[in-house]
């Protein structure tokens, strides 16, 4: 069995990294040949987690690419059993043309794209769909009838990262992309206030933007070789996020990096972070200005509690992890390939 992978980007481009790349090896231990094609020319992807701004000659150099990208698809999938689009977009046209070389598509998608696209197209020509979350497998069966819910596995390492990584002093970290930071302002002037109560307090922003660097905030830079340590060296992870539908669509990803850490989080009541958080097991649900505070205070003044939700975590984390999520994604490109349906997902 062979299956075409055609994701949004290389593996910087987070939603292809998790929901792509890191499966191939399973997919491959499991006997099943793989080929990626990436849609987003390298220096685009680049441009986007920078949110650097794009010239018009980029953009059109970046199209040519985009389509050639298209055109190997549509060549290469007659020899093969599958075809799997993760998060990318086409025109009708090119979908048509697809159908008609190979009927077995899946479609992928973990966030709430239907807001700036219509994915309507997309969701009746897939023979499969997966979708991230809850929220999103309920908006992809207004037009699949073969919709599943895979959510976005995790790298669970062995042992304590932060038994490894840490360094003086308290961290409260969040990791993301510039274009995901705006989410942080919010809870600037709390975590400022915090800074001034404790001393020993660092607060960390790994691929924020750099506008949000000033005394008492260190944004770094994202690497995904060092992504594990980085984390490894927060005490507290957070996830803010406002109470909107785009919100809903999210999958939580910072949520599980921090619990596959053994770091407690405390994160917003949005979407799928009110079933990935056990408020007071695992981590904090905190809304207000007021709760932020309290939650993190009680987390910073207590490191037994700290260790007790981050343990709390990482046992969580394991049923979210790529040994546990990969064998339903084997079972459903099988079933796809067989033209069947499964529908234990």
């Amino acid at each position: 069995m062979k299956v075409l992978f055609l994701t949004l980007g290389d593996k910087r481009i987070a939603s292809s990294r998790v929901r792509v790349y890191q499966y191939l090896k399973f997919l491959r231990e499991a006997g099943i040949g793989c080929r990626v094609l990436f849609y987003t020319h390298p220096a685009q992807a680049d441009a986007i987690i920078h949110a650097r701004k794009i010239g018009l000659f980029e953009k059109l150099r970046w199209k040519v690419f985009s389509v050639g990208r298209l055109i190997g698809i549509l060549s290469l999938s007659l020899f093969y059993d599958v075809v799997f689009i993760q998060k990318v977009v086409p025109s009708r046209l090119f979908l048509s043309l697809l159908k008609a070389m190979n009927k077995r598509i899946v479609f992928d998608f973990d966030d709430a794209v239907y807001l700036r696209k219509d994915l309507t197209h997309v969701l009746k020509t897939a023979s499969t769909v997966i979708a991230g979350n809850a929220t999103l497998h309920e908006r992809a069966s207004k037009s699949s009838s073969n919709v599943h819910t895979l959510p976005s596995p995790i790298s669970v390492p062995s042992g304590d990262l932060r038994g490894r990584c840490k360094n003086n002093g308290i961290v409260i970290g969040w990791i993301g992309s510039p274009g995901t930071s705006i989410f942080l302002e919010p809870l600037k002037e709390v975590l400022l206030k915090l800074k001034e109560r404790i001393s020993d307090l660092h607060v960390q922003f790994i691929g924020a933007d750099r506008s949000l660097e000033k005394p008492g905030f260190e944004v770094i830079g994202w690497d995904s070789i060092s992504e594990s340590e980085q984390i490894g060296n927060f005490d507290i992870g957070i996830m803010p996020l406002p109470d909107t539908e785009l919100s809903s669509g999210k999958c939580g990803y910072k949520i599980l990096q921090y619990m596959a850490a053994g770091i407690p989080a405390v994160a917003s009541p949005v979407g799928v972070n009110r079933e990935f958080i056990h408020d007071g097991v695992n981590g904090f649900l905190a809304s207000s200005s007021e709760e932020w505070s309290d939650r993190l205070s009680a987390l910073l003044e207590d490191k037994d509690l700290r260790a007790k939700m981050g343990e709390a975590g990482r046992r969580m984390a394991q049923d979210y992890s790529y040994g546990a999520i990969a064998p339903k994604l084997i079972a459903l490109l099988k079933a796809c390939a067989a033209g069947e349906e499964k529908r234990y997902v």
